[in-house]
């Protein structure tokens, strides 16, 4: 499979963002674009400001020209577009027992080196073009994660990237992310007889 790069709709995009740099590329993504706030316990971060327009676009670009097109395992069920929760109940829909995990602070967990990570097999390490020494790899994380001053009063996570709650692309990039261990959990029930 051919390898992602940022196509020319999305330079022209990025090139009116104050965080673009000419010749090099993007900076870390600016957290003085985005609102910290709180929902019941759990930090969100929603786009805001001047280049609040261009950054959704941009976000936009990159689940349907990229993220939507990227391997998930078959059991995941959340997040994928014409799937819902009840996907995810019927084929245990007949059982007795349940054992359901939900990991705390899933998304704030995944921080730029997991993205990068799990992006490596999927988006060039080449220069963007002859014009940016940046990668498509480099620029896609950036853009993608957080990263959180010290002030932040999410103090668990301060000083840290993080895939934040609140992004657009926070969803399928979780998926791909977790895609190896999700084929590791689906191996493991399956060599136990485990629905």
């Amino acid at each position: 499979m051919k390898k992602y790069t940022v196509n020319t709709s999305m330079l022209s995009v990025l090139e009116g963002c104050s965080f673009f740099v000419k010749g090099k590329g993007a900076e870390p993504f600016p957290y003085s674009h985005v609102e910290e706030g709180k929902l019941g316990n759990k930090f969100i971060y929603k786009v805001s400001g001047s280049e609040s327009t261009e950054i959704n676009t941009i976000h936009e670009l990159l689940i349907y020209s990229l993220f939507e097109r990227l391997p998930v395992n078959q059991s995941a069920t959340a997040y994928l577009k014409g799937k819902s929760y009840l996907d995810f109940l019927e084929p245990h829909r007949n059982s007795y027992y349940f054992l359901r995990i939900d990991l705390k602070n899933f998304f704030h967990f995944i921080d730029k080196e997991m993205v990068v990570e799990a992006l490596r097999h999927h988006v060039s390490e080449e220069p963007i073009t002859t014009e940016y020494s940046q990668s498509s790899l480099e620029l896609v994380s950036r853009l993608v994660t957080l990263t959180l001053p010290k002030s932040s009063k999410n103090l668990e996570f301060s000083g840290q990237s993080i895939l934040p709650i609140g992004f657009k692309t926070s969803p399928v990039v979780s998926n791909v992310v977790f895609r190896k261990f999700d084929i590791l959990i689906e191996k493991f029930c399956a060599e136990n007889d485990i629905l």
